[in-house]
């Protein structure tokens, strides 16, 4: 039997056209699954797991799409509008709580855990904001104890190690050129330059993980920073693949870069939808 879900609502935006989107349950909920798009794409590339999200193993998840404009705007500023919306999930203080949208007489909720999917670039957005709010929620000192709250990553082919881009440079030309005409049309450098492999950037994010990791583990683990799966495709073009195993459970996977749905939902829906908590 599957479940009733509300449409799609547009719950909460910033000033910098970043964007959620929500799907409620009509039961009480205790967890949420938050996804991330990448570059050159938009919230409903994941309209596709629909079906999946009615499944009865999530009657008690909201579902909700962060959406962000990857060609307008830098990985900083991305990661900064991310963790804004996530904190408001977290904390209970997200005007989403109290949009004409959320079912009638259901309770605002508190979640839990909040699983996070992001593909490509939103993976680096999404670490980023993670690992800064590692950084807020521990200060100078680690936590004494866990939160009542926990989030989980899960990386569908992450840009973390950065991108040679090699379709973009096909129909571009340079790289000054690309920058040049992010920088007229957009107001500001993209994104797609933050993704340069070796950048300052990823470096600085790598290097940062690491450090929360070490010197604050209860918020880094409570932050998902160990992150509980990655996902390669082996024809992947885009992100630099066989480099990034930082992580014990990491495994190459079939498919391609772009191809995260639906072949990459067969292979990884057991951990995204109804997996034991």
């Amino acid at each position: 039997m599957e479940i009733t879900r509300t449409a799609s609502y547009k719950v909460w935006e910033s000033r910098e056209r970043a964007y959620l989107f929500a799907r409620w349950s009509f039961e009480p909920a205790n967890r949420a699954v938050v996804f991330v798009h990448g570059l050159m794409s938009s919230w409903d590339v994941w309209v596709p797991f629909r079906l999946l999200v009615e499944r009865p193993e999530m009657a008690s998840a909201d579902v909700f799409y962060f959406d962000y404009k990857s060609l307008g705007t830098t990985i900083p500023r991305a990661s900064r509008r991310f963790r804004e919306a996530l904190e408001g999930l977290l904390d209970g203080a997200s005007p989403a709580f109290i949009h004409e949208s959320l079912p009638p007489g259901r309770p605002k909720p508190t979640y839990a855990t909040i699983d996070i999917v992001s593909h490509s670039l939103g993976a680096v957005v999404a670490r980023t904001a993670l690992t800064e709010l590692a950084s807020a929620i521990s200060g100078e000192k680690d936590l004494a104890q866990p939160p009542a709250w926990k989030v989980d990553q899960l990386l569908l082919a992450p840009a973390l190690l950065g991108s040679k881009l090699p379709w973009l440079m096909k129909y571009v030309g340079t790289e000054a050129l690309l920058s040049a005409i992010q920088f007229v049309r957009n107001g500001g450098v993209s994104a797609v330059m933050d993704l340069k492999e070796g950048s300052d950037l990823l470096k600085r994010l790598e290097n940062h993980v690491k450090d929360r990791i070490k010197e604050s583990p209860v918020a880094a683990k409570a932050c998902g920073l160990r992150v509980a799966r990655t996902a390669h495709g082996e024809d992947d073009h885009v992100v630099i693949q066989n480099q990034y195993a930082r992580d014990a459970n990491y495994k190459l996977r079939d498919g391609n870069h772009f191809t995260i749905v639906p072949k990459a939902v067969a292979v990884d829906s057991d951990f995204i939808f109804g997996r034991a908590r």
